[in-house]
């Protein structure tokens, strides 16, 4: 594993094509976890949690950063259950908007 410094203005940018186009060029072909590790690939995992949980329950309580933890528990609910998210970061309203966009992202993917 590498691990590579970024100023400030380059990590606002850390997604922006041109500076990905950068690493790819001094580093080949990677894989780049996002901030949080949140990605539909983290959202299915953590939706195979709830299959391995052997006692019954109503409620499953996470702790929420980016939203994507609580977004797999939820995925992988059945319709009696529910899934309660605390958000650990100041403003984390925004959480209401990523969850259900998790959903739209898995969805898609699914239908691939």
């Amino acid at each position: 594993m590498s691990i590579e410094y970024l100023d400030r203005k380059s990590y606002r940018n850390k997604y922006d094509e041109e500076l990905i186009k950068e690493f790819k060029n001094k580093y080949g072909d990677f894989y780049l976890i996002p901030e949080g590790g949140s990605n539909h690939l983290a959202i299915k995992g953590c939706a195979e949690i709830i299959p391995t949980i052997d006692i019954k329950f109503d409620f499953i309580c996470s702790a929420s950063g980016t939203g994507g933890t609580l977004a797999g528990l939820i995925f992988g609910l059945n319709s009696k259950s529910f899934a309660l998210g605390f958000s650990v970061l100041k403003g984390g309203e925004f959480l209401n908007q990523n969850i259900p966009k998790s959903f739209i992202v898995l969805s898609k993917r699914k239908s691939k």
